[in-house]
């Protein structure tokens, strides 16, 4: 470090809490262009917290702040923000001159698209949880180029076959010239089949389309295995999973949700920074690849650990069948195309359920885009300097006003929408456990499947717009911002993305307002098959296990059946083509239904980029009241 900079360093090894607040920060200071190095060597430095001095460890982070009076500014507001956000920060007492990579704000785009279900939606709360601002992208935008200017490509889990399908030709040709560009790509379970070599075989669901794959590593799910190595089927109906009976259904060792132990190959991969030998109780593990014997440039830097299970898990076939499925499969691994990097997760670190592995996600982001790693003082210097403002219109006091009306309106229609699920809700937990053994071997057996995240991620986003849209009010932005000084370029380029902004919302709003007024009377639509379907279960119910198949029980399950899956069908064909612009079928319908390429906007990925507009002005807006000299 110079005699000019000196900072801050941001322990990593803290409370869950503490540590999504600092990355948050972090993601905050690299929007505005201040440096940050991700340590990769441990390191002792004096620091207030540890004025005799401190080793600090891989995966911590240094703030470089310039000694001038920008950097005056810079390093009030970010011990200022540190504390009210509840960040464990330690000040610097000396230079120094650690081994580390240098940070940038990626850019990052989420697929959106068919085979994804709500699985895209885990990638971009998990982002928004870390503070890491990013895009969706549909399948049409993707093929027509607009993944060109993205730093990372996260292809979710779901269906490798549908999201195959949706992205042929275009697409797949546009991500391999992404890739070979200099690109980066993460991709978890589903993620990772699509970026394999198949080359039309109908992959976990059956379906009659056929397609390529990315192509982007030699993998392949069938060569991988073979089925009839692992006889599974009776083990799985014992947990009420829909067995398909063609040579490519999937070997699944055990039930969805399961998390799995795993190993670490390799301490040293940034992608597993801050985690030891054996990350236990794993992490959620949903039907996906089981990848052995790979391949150059692939290779795996965590395996799965399943003989560190307990003997009552979920297992779907015998425990040692399951175990030896499982032994020396890669959990973990990372790979290269042409200029970029992969990184590849078997299970999902990215899942709501396991947040204490969102961190996984964090390191592949700063693995793919830092730049080391390096001494800091041989690392360029990151600092963007002052870019041109942003121009606009300055908001009034009552364009602030005309945003929190329409969103309590929108809050309002909001809370009725999902007040309209209540009786959705009971379908989800009903039991098929009575029925008989033999009823489970025919074809069909839907279930209902809720879009319950949504749900919630909908009422979390309009009403975090709503807090950030009163604190802005609060703070007296507009008279702040009408008497700008021009000089001041950080109170200009704050005003000027808060006004764009604020100006924007009213109709925008409005639009996501009769987007759920639609919603809502498709949700009373549907009213009539809920009824249906209570009465239909009700008459299975009332059959106690008989020893022989009974016509009129095989009847009455084909006609519930047939109403289950048509409901599902218009819950995510036609709800989620409101909620989140993609319209499919529920992952519990799939083995009937085909691709679906209906595309819109969507109401949760437009709340999404104004939260996160919302949130870099906020922050920005504190940045300027922060005085020059202090």
């Amino acid at each position: 470090m110079s005699n000019a900079d000196l900072g801050f360093i941001i322990p990593s090894r803290t409370g869950l809490q503490s540590y999504f607040a600092g990355l948050k920060l972090i993601n905050s200071l690299l929007a505005m262009g201040l440096p940050v190095v991700w340590i990769s060597r441990p390191f002792v430095v004096r620091t207030d917290a540890f004025p005799r001095g401190h080793t600090y460890q891989t995966g911590d982070f240094l703030i470089l702040i310039n000694r001038d009076s920008s950097g005056t500014r810079d390093r009030f507001f970010t011990k200022q923000i540190a504390r009210r956000r509840g960040v464990v920060i330690h000040a610097l007492l000396e230079q120094c001159d650690p081994v580390g990579y240098l940070l940038s704000a990626p850019k990052i785009a989420v697929y959106r698209g068919s085979g994804t279900w709500d699985c895209y939606l885990w990638y971009t709360e998990c982002l928004r949880d870390m503070g890491f601002a990013h895009d969706c992208l549909t399948p049409s935008q993707i093929s027509s180029g607009k993944l060109r200017g993205y730093d990372v490509y996260v292809q979710p889990g779901g269906d490798e076959t549908w999201q195959a399908a949706a992205l042929w030709p275009g697409g797949r040709d546009e991500i391999r010239t992404f890739l070979e560009s200099g690109g980066n790509y993460i991709g978890s379970c589903g993620g990772l089949d699509v970026a394999g070599d198949a080359d039309g075989a109908p992959l976990g669901s059956p379906q009659t389309v056929q397609t390529k794959f990315l192509n982007l590593v030699k993998y392949d799910c069938p060569r991988n295995l073979r089925r009839d190595d692992y006889p599974h089927d009776e083990w799985a109906r014992k947990y009420f999973y829909h067995i398909d009976f063609n040579r490519y259904s999937q070997v699944t060792p055990v039930a969805l949700g399961t998390r799995i132990p795993i190993r670490v190959r390799d301490r040293n991969s940034p992608v597993l920074f801050n985690y030891e030998e054996i990350i236990s109780p794993g992490i959620l593990y949903g039907a996906g690849p089981i990848a052995k014997d790979l391949s150059y440039p692939m290779r795996s830097v965590a395996d799965f650990a399943p003989e560190l299970m307990e003997l009552d898990s979920p297992w779907m076939m015998p425990p040692e069948e399951a175990v030896r499925l499982l032994d020396g499969a890669a959990a973990i691994a990372t790979a290269a195309f042409g200029k970029g990097k992969l990184v590849f997760f078997a299970p999902h670190p990215e899942n709501p359920r396991n947040p204490e592995h969102f961190r996984l996600v964090a390191n592949s982001l700063f693995y793919l885009t830092a730049d080391g790693p390096d001494e800091v003082h041989k690392l360029k210097n990151a600092h963007t300097g002052i870019s041109a403002p942003i121009k606009g219109k300055a908001a009034s006091k009552g364009d602030f006003d005309r945003v929190q009306r329409e969103l309590i309106e929108t809050k309002d229609m909001c809370q009725r929408f999902i007040a309209g699920w209540s009786r959705f809700q009971s379908l989800e937990s009903w039991s098929y456990k009575h029925v008989p053994e033999w009823l489970l071997k025919l074809p069909g057996y839907s279930r209902i499947r809720i879009p319950s995240l949504e749900l919630e991620t909908l009422r979390k986003h309009i009403e975090t717009l709503s807090d950030m849209v009163f604190q802005l009010k609060t703070m007296q932005f507009a008279p702040i911002a009408e008497s700008t000084d021009q000089r001041d370029h950080y109170l200009v380029e704050a005003a000027g993305l808060v006004s764009n902004t604020v100006l924007s919302m009213p109709n925008r709003l409005k639009i996501i307002r009769r987007g759920l007024e639609e919603a809502v009377v498709r949700l009373d639509d549907l009213e009539p098959h809920v009824d249906v379907i209570v009465k239909l279960r009700g008459r299975v119910d009332c059959f106690k296990q008989p020893s022989a198949a009974s016509d009129e029980l095989r009847g009455t399950w084909a006609t519930l059946d047939l109403r289950q899956s048509q409901l599902n069908d218009a819950i995510w064909r036609d709800m989620m083509f409101y909620l989140d612009g993609k319209a499919e079928v529920s992952m519990y319908s799939v083995w009937r239904a085909g691709i679906l390429g209906m595309e819109s906007s969507g109401i949760l990925p437009e709340l999404g980029e104004m939260t996160d507009t919302m949130s870099q002005a906020l922050v920005m807006f504190e940045r300027a009241l922060v005085p020059v000299e202090v």
